[in-house]
């Protein structure tokens, strides 16, 4: 699985599979500026970053 790092917040999101404008299943980056947008691995596992709670079942809320 793709995951999106916003690297402004420091919080990892679900990528979309499609092409969809959103970019993350939760749709919280469709304003934020694709500098600030990376795509990262299963195996990005930083301490310094938080899960998205509207992506992962495992998070609290956003």
């Amino acid at each position: 699985m793709v995951r999106v790092l916003n690297s402004h917040t420091d919080t990892i999101h679900k990528s979309r599979t499609d092409e969809h404008y959103h970019r993350t299943e939760c749709g919280a980056l469709s304003h934020v500026d694709h500098h600030e947008v990376e795509a990262v691995g299963d195996e990005f596992g930083d301490d310094a970053v938080s899960l998205c709670g509207r992506c992962f079942d495992t998070s609290g809320g956003y």
